[in-house]
C-alpha cells in the first residue's frame, strides 16, 4: 500500500498551526486535493496526484513521486540563489510551504543556507564574514508589529502580501504599500539626504519575523536593503554599504 501523504509543513508543526491563514507573513491556505487522475508529468494514471499551485485555471496535477523529483532538482541545484518554485503546469509560484514536505532535511537545510548567503557581507572593522539574515519568529504578533496602523491601511498590507505570497507584486511595490500603511510614503519622498534614513516608525525586522516563506521574506528583504542599502555591523559597528559590500561611500 501507499505511504499515507506527509501532513503540510511536519517539520514545523508549530508554523503549520499559527501561521496559515491571511495575515501578513503567513502563507495563505492550501488543499492540495489529493485525487486519482493522470499525473502532467509523467502522464500515467495514479490513485493519488496533486494540485500545487493555486491558479484556479491551472488543472495540471502531479503525483508524488514527480513532485519530490521537481522539487529536489531545482533546490540541488540552487547555487548562491534562493529560486522560487513555479507549478510545472502553469508557471504559477508555489508556496514553500506546499513543496517543503516533499524535499529530505538536509535539501531545506542547503536551501535555507542560500538564502543567508545573499545577505552576508565582509565587516569592514573584523573583515569576518556576517549575515543580516533574519529567521522566521512565530512568537510575533501581526497586531504588534502593525501597532498604530489604521483598520483600512491594514487591510491593504494584508491583501498586498497575499498578492506578494503569489509572486503578483514585487518586493520593492509591496515596500512602498508597507510604507503608505505607516503612513510614511510622503516623508520619504521628501527625503532628499544623500544617506536614506530607515523610518523609525517601521520595525522592519519584526516585520520580517512575521513572514513564514523563507523565498519571500528574502526577496522582501533584500528589496528593503536596495532602498537603505546602509548597514551598521553587529560585530563592531562598521558603517557599510550593503549594495557595494564596502565601507559606506564618504
Amino acid at each position: 500500500p501507499a505511504p499515507p501523504p506527509p501532513p503540510m509543513l511536519e517539520r514545523s508543526k508549530s508554523i503549520a498551526e499559527a501561521c496559515m491563514g491571511e495575515r501578513f507573513g503567513a502563507y495563505p491556505p492550501h488543499d492540495l486535493e489529493a485525487q486519482g487522475g493522470t499525473c502532467a508529468i509523467c502522464f500515467e494514471e495514479k490513485d493519488e496526484v496533486l494540485r500545487l499551485c493555486e491558479s484556479e485555471s491551472c488543472e495540471a496535477r502531479f503525483c508524488r513521486g514527480c513532485v519530490q523529483g521537481f522539487v529536489e532538482s531545482v533546490v540541488q541545484d540552487a547555487f548562491y540563489s534562493m529560486p522560487l518554485l513555479r507549478c510545472p503546469g502553469c508557471r504559477s509560484r508555489l508556496q514553500s510551504g506546499v513543496w517543503q514536505p516533499f524535499v529530505k532535511a538536509e535539501l531545506w537545510t542547503k536551501y535555507e543556507k542560500c538564502g543567508a548567503a545573499l545577505t552576508e557581507f565582509r565587516c569592514g572593522g573584523c573583515h569576518q564574514s556576517r549575515t543580516l539574515w533574519i529567521s522566521h519568529n512565530p512568537k510575533l504578533k501581526e497586531v504588534s508589529v502593525f501597532r498604530g496602523v489604521g483598520a483600512k491601511a491594514m487591510v491593504a498590507a494584508r491583501n498586498a502580501w497575499q498578492r506578494f505570497s503569489r509572486d503578483q507584486l514585487s518586493g520593492a511595490e509591496l515596500w512602498k504599500l508597507i510604507a503608505a500603511a505607516f503612513d510614511i510614503s510622503q516623508s520619504l519622498a521628501n527625503d532628499t539626504s544623500a544617506i536614506p534614513t530607515v523610518p523609525d516608525r517601521v520595525p522592519i525586522k519584526d516585520m520580517l519575523g512575521l513572514i513564514v516563506d523563507d523565498e519571500r521574506r528574502l526577496v522582501l528583504f533584500l528589496a528593503f536593503l536596495r532602498e537603505y542599502p546602509r548597514i551598521i555591523t553587529y560585530c563592531c559597528g562598521a558603517t557599510m554599504c550593503f549594495g557595494c559590500k564596502v565601507a559606506w561611500h564618504k
